[in-house]
């Protein structure tokens, strides 16, 4: 009777010996399974944040390179083979004094890459490069001439120039640019004139007195006021309850007084009266 309890007891500790055994391997491998896949799911994390950062990197590359691709086209001159087309930002027609003293008409077209370009019949004649997009232009003498060379465009640098031998009033264009700067084309070369700071939207000749030559030049953009330049200096300044969006000036023959007549942003419209001298 003892020998079979105790064969009975070794069987029954053997089974549960067994059984512990058992458990522990699968309870290792469960261990394993969860590890692995816990640094399968660790991998995958890391692999995708670096493959986002790569795309997010190639992106922000990429869109660095497209703009300073589209600065260094507009920088340089016509795009038309490139097939980009800029917007054309203002347009003005006018006569210059070629350096035979002909009136030659040409069209006067800013675009949105800075440049200025010279139009004769259709065909761009000429072009320059400005420091910011032009936005307004007008024609009028506003800086004294002096007794310098003349250069038109269909001429190269290397032609020959022809010398002036007494000051004319020639006419003048006014730029008036996005970053405020005014500049006056004369001789076909720019000329710094004036700076306001902020955005300009339109010019206007406004011409003085008999006894003076120079004209006045109106200035409206993204301020609420009139302003008025004369020598480069700035002569007037009108406030206005709302940015002008447009502007026209006439001189009474009767008492040489000039009458600015603007449009604002609030609907509204307003007359300033100047003394003409």
């Amino acid at each position: 009777l003892l020998y079979c309890i105790a064969v009975f007891c070794i069987a029954v500790y053997c089974i549960v010996l067994q059984c512990i055994v058992l458990y522990c391997i699968v309870m290792y491998c469960i261990v394993m399974y969860c590890i692995i896949l816990y640094c399968m799911l660790l991998y995958c994390i890391v692999c995708y944040c670096i493959v986002l950062y790569h795309i997010i990197l190639y992106c922000i590359v990429s869109y660095s390179v497209v703009l300073y691709c589209i600065d260094i086209i507009c920088a340089f001159g016509p795009l038309q083979d490139q097939g980009t087309n800029p917007s054309v930002r203002c347009m003005l027609s006018v006569s210059l004094a070629t350096p035979l003293a002909t009136m030659v008409n040409y069209v006067l077209v800013a675009d949105s890459c800075k440049n200025l370009y010279f139009l004769q019949d259709g065909t761009i004649v000429y072009n320059l490069t400005v420091p910011s997009v032009v936005t307004a232009m007008a024609a009028g003498y506003f800086v004294a001439a002096e007794p310098n060379v003349l250069r038109s465009p269909i001429q190269s640098l290397s032609s020959p120039r022809r010398l002036s031998s007494h000051v004319i009033r020639q006419t003048q264009v006014a730029l008036g640019t996005e970053d405020g700067s005014i500049l006056i084309l004369t001789d076909f070369r720019l000329v710094p004139y004036a700076n306001v700071q902020l955005p300009i939207t339109q010019l206007e000749r406004l011409p003085t007195s008999l006894g003076e030559c120079l004209d006045v030049l109106l200035c409206i953009g993204h301020f609420n006021a009139i302003v008025g330049f004369h020598k480069q200096e700035l002569v007037l300044r009108y406030p206005t309850e709302d940015w002008v969006c447009t502007m026209t000036s006439t001189v009474r023959d009767e008492d040489g007084k000039a009458e600015v007549i603007v449009g604002l942003m609030n609907n509204t419209i307003q007359a300033f009266q100047l003394n003409h001298s």
